[in-house]
């Protein structure tokens, strides 16, 4: 029998929205996050992503195997050091057995300069052309296991930069050389106002 995407997709819904709940809860009262948000990836969504990867699913297993983003949350942190903070506390869930890790965190970035960093806390560094800013963990929730999940982690500037750019780009890429060209000068001033911010907020606590 052919699997149906759709049919799968709303069948599940109730237990995507739970998974959700369940992570976003997990991160409820922590002192260093700006703002806590959580997504389901909808339908259309989906469906180009496995477009774009080139991807043909024939089974749930199939699709499971190759997309861990169907439910997503991001953790939004003011200041650089919180990242730090974030990164141990989600690195703590996974000793305690409440989180698995499915793969190495991944850290989109385009200064080369940061590799060294994060390549130290054990996140693979990679390059995005569009200048994206972000780093991704793909986990398994205790009682969810079959099904992954994202956790996102960036600055409240990084999440300005991914708002807008959601806006021009999903859930297909525009073409405009314009646009393309303009949200990578945005995404340089977005680095420059996390430094300043950090600069900021250090000097006025001395």
């Amino acid at each position: 029998m052919q699997f149906n995407l759709e049919q799968f997709y709303n069948e599940n819904m109730n237990k995507f929205k739970e998974l959700m709940r369940e992570a976003q809860a997990l991160f409820d009262g922590v002192g260093h996050l700006y703002a806590i948000k959580g997504r389901i990836k909808s339908l259309p969504s989906l469906q180009a992503k496995l477009r774009r990867k080139g991807l043909e699913v024939n089974s749930e297993d199939d699709l499971l195997s190759n997309i861990g983003d169907i439910v997503g949350i991001r953790l939004i942190h003011l200041l650089g050091v919180d990242f730090l903070l974030i990164h141990d506390y989600i690195n703590d869930l996974c000793d305690k057995g409440i989180l698995t890790l499915v793969e190495k965190p991944n850290a989109y970035t385009y200064d080369t300069a940061d590799y060294a960093f994060y390549g130290g806390l054990g996140i693979v560094p990679k390059l995005k052309e569009s200048r994206y800013t972000s780093v991704h963990y793909t986990v398994r929730l205790k009682g969810y296991e079959d099904l992954c999940f994202e956790i996102q982690v960036r600055s409240l500037f990084e999440e300005a930069w991914c708002e807008i750019d959601h806006l021009v780009n999903y859930p297909e890429k525009n073409g405009n050389r314009i646009c393309r060209e303009s949200l990578k000068e945005l995404a340089g001033l977005v680095h420059q106002s996390n430094k300043l911010v950090d600069t900021i907020v250090r000097e006025a606590r001395l």
